[in-house]
């Protein structure tokens, strides 16, 4: 991965929050505390929740979060137009899918928090 990529969806000097831990540091956060992806059946086009290995660990050199979820390669004419956009090798648009359990509780708590001090 190069260190320093452009990428259009980080402003300079801001950095990404991890979903699996939700710390800003370098802080790595194994797939075992991920509570569950979108995995999407090939053959039904049904989507569940399933493993895909998502771990997390931000780069604060790009300002972003890096995993080694398993993936089906992006066809390559797809990959260099998203290179351009997320850097190499950027998988912004699978933020939500990897992490989806884990955002879906982390929404929950928020909203309990504030609805708690909202009384």
């Amino acid at each position: 991965m190069e260190l320093n990529a452009k990428s259009v969806v980080i402003l300079p000097e801001t950095r990404s929050i991890n979903p699996l831990n939700w710390k800003l540091d370098e802080t790595y956060a194994p797939a075992s505390l991920n509570l569950g992806s979108i995995v999407v059946d090939a053959k039904t086009g049904e989507p569940s929740i399933g493993d895909v290995g998502a771990d997390a660990q931000i780069n604060l050199a790009r300002g972003t979060v890096v995993t080694n979820a398993r993936i089906e390669p992006v066809p390559e004419d797809v990959a260099k137009v998203a290179a351009e956009f997320f850097g190499p090798d950027g998988r912004h648009g699978n933020d939500y899918t990897y992490f989806y359990n884990n955002i879906k509780d982390n929404v929950a708590k928020r909203v309990a928090a504030y609805l708690g001090k909202a009384k």
